[in-house]
């Protein structure tokens, strides 16, 4: 009796044992579940983690990726790039509603001439490294032509189309400028030597005629021009210098004087397949005298550059310009006075506006644009933050 209760008890011990057994591993279930799926349990701590975890990697390569743009910026070089149609350019357009108004003694034509705005595309022209300064060109010339006429023609020109350019196509913003196009500037991306191109007459540039009669000539011309020196002025930037606004100093007569021919001119032809161009700049071919389209502008503008022609017994003084009629296609220049019995010339020419923008100083920046299904590349002009 005594070994059967004894077995009882023991028995009894190890039911009750298994019944708390039973009890503690329901309530750390109950606890383990839960930690493991209560709202701030393990299971949504993962969660939260793993969602951390890709949000900082997106984060850390959107970093790389910004980093790896603004790098870009700083090491373009945009002349690998020219022709390329740049958006996002809006000159200040006061003139539109407050058109630039041309006096008579300012550009020797007998009527007051008007200028407005006209809405343009701009493709890019060339890039400075070293000032990391971009320059655009209109796409096309102004449907606006300007007359410049004789002396007074002659010595404001240069200021007249500049100061057009800069009230209608410029900025008010330091480090962006705008002026029409000089000579100068296609000299710079040929490959001939412009200066073997004949002038006037059949004279070369340089070439130099002695007057010994009381003659007139142009107060621009007599203050500059004169004492240019084509060996140490080789590029002739003195004909492209404006000196204000000379409406009170039209001319004056000299006994002796000595005209030098800065002026050259020269028929390009209808395409850049010739030696006035090196392989890799003949898309200025198509910057100066076609539109995006390639097609010939077929028309005249002007540059701001000035020249005298020296000829055998007489002299003439002008205004360059470009022909950028299919199958012509040349520079020439816009005689506007001659001291054959001191005629006045004119031209009525358009212009060719160009924007200089300085990307350090006016806190603009380029954007890639890349047109998959052309395969074409843009760029985008935007202010930086």
């Amino acid at each position: 009796m005594k070994k059967q209760m004894k077995e009882m008890r023991e028995q009894g011990i190890t039911l009750v044992s298994l019944v708390v057994t039973i009890i503690l591993l329901l309530i750390l279930t109950g606890v383990t579940l839960n930690i493991a799926l209560s709202e701030n349990g393990i299971f949504e701590r993962t969660k939260e983690a793993v969602e951390k975890y890709k949000k900082a990697e997106e984060d850390e390569e959107n970093a790389i990726d910004m980093m790896k743009d603004e790098l870009e910026k700083l090491t373009i070089d945009y002349n690998d790039y020219v022709g390329c149609y740049v958006d996002g350019y809006n000159p200040d357009t006061s003139s539109t509603s407050n058109p630039v108004k041309l006096e008579t003694s300012s550009t020797g034509s007998q009527d007051v001439q008007t200028y407005s705005t006209e809405g343009m595309k701009w493709r890019i022209w060339d890039y400075n490294q070293n000032t990391k300064t971009i320059r655009l060109i209109s796409e096309k010339p102004t449907s606006k032509q300007i007359i410049l006429k004789g002396i007074n023609g002659y010595n404001n020109g240069i200021w007249v189309l500049n100061e057009i350019c800069r009230k209608c196509y410029g900025k008010n913003i330091d480090g962006i400028s705008a002026t029409n196009i000089k000579r100068s500037d296609i000299e710079e991306v040929m490959k001939y030597d412009y200066t073997e191109y004949e002038g006037g007459g059949g004279f070369k540039y340089g070439f130099s005629e002695e007057f010994i009669n009381d003659l007139k000539y142009p107060a621009m011309w007599y203050n500059f021009d004169q004492k240019w020196n084509e060996k140490e002025d080789k590029k002739g930037l003195i004909w492209e210098k404006e000196n204000g606004y000379q409406a009170n100093q039209e001319s004056i007569n000299l006994d002796k004087s000595v005209v030098k021919q800065s002026k050259w001119q020269h028929e390009f032809g209808s395409d850049a397949l010739n030696s006035d161009w090196e392989e890799s700049k003949k898309i200025y071919y198509n910057l100066i005298f076609k539109d995006g389209e390639n097609n010939f502008f077929n028309k005249f503008y002007w540059l701001s550059t000035r020249f005298s022609d020296a000829l055998t017994g007489y002299y003439a003084v002008g205004i360059q310009a470009v022909n950028a009629n299919s199958g012509e296609c040349s520079v020439f220049g816009g005689w506007l006075y001659s001291n054959i019995n001191g005629d006045n010339w004119s031209e009525e020419i358009a212009l060719r506006p160009m924007v200089s923008i300085d990307l350090q100083k006016s806190g603009y920046t380029l954007e890639k644009v890349e047109d998959d299904t052309s395969k074409s590349i843009s760029f985008k002009l935007v202010k930086n933050n």
